[in-house]
């Protein structure tokens, strides 16, 4: 009998709790959800950059607070806060997020999705990983030298072995706590 493989019980138990976080409405329940996400972010990977959250998370509630509803909690002169905005605000952010590292987690270039299909998704987020960790290196001048240069760098890589991952092996514990967020987080949905 084969073993199963943890990356892609990961992957299923992130596929599944899914739909339970973003069917989540109470806005404490969400946002704890979406802070679990990180530090199983953080626990896997122990990369997480915490500056470009945080000013996606400021400016999806910043910009929601542009178009007030509810009743006003402060006024700022030409922004008024109200708290329907604030938290309609804190809800997308918390949803952005947490959708953001909820993905991070659960793909990796250790999942191995079965058929066609899987090869076609595995080689999508292998190349989607490529371009993003090789743009930093690109140093032409022009966007279109850039991205010509990016693709070239990127098709070489392509055709020699793919590379060993560089991130941190998922073990069997990391695969049943991220089992047991999954199940936590279709309990929450019912409370």
């Amino acid at each position: 009998m084969k073993k199963p493989d943890t990356a892609a019980i990961v992957f299923f138990c992130g596929l599944g709790t899914l739909p339970a976080f973003l069917f989540q409405q109470d806005l404490i329940i969400k946002i704890s959800e979406a802070g679990i996400f990180i530090l199983l972010n953080i626990f896997f990977r122990k990369k997480v950059r915490i500056f470009p959250p945080l000013i996606a998370f400021l400016s999806i509630v910043f910009m929601n607070l542009l178009s007030p509803y509810g009743k006003v909690i402060a006024d700022a002169g030409f922004l008024r806060v109200t708290d329907g905005a604030l938290e309609s605000g804190i809800m997308k952010a918390g949803t952005f997020l947490g959708l953001l590292y909820l993905s991070k987690i659960s793909v990796t270039r250790e999942t191995a999705v079965p058929g066609r299909a899987g090869k076609l998704i595995t080689e999508t987020f292998y190349l989607f990983e490529q371009l993003t960790d090789e743009w930093k290196n690109i140093e032409e001048k022009g966007i279109l030298q850039r991205l010509d240069r990016l693709l070239l760098t990127i098709d070489s890589k392509k055709k020699e072995k793919l590379p060993e991952t560089a991130e941190k092996s998922i073990n069997k514990f990391s695969a049943v706590l991220f089992a047991l967020v999954f199940l936590g987080s279709w309990i929450f949905i019912f409370l």
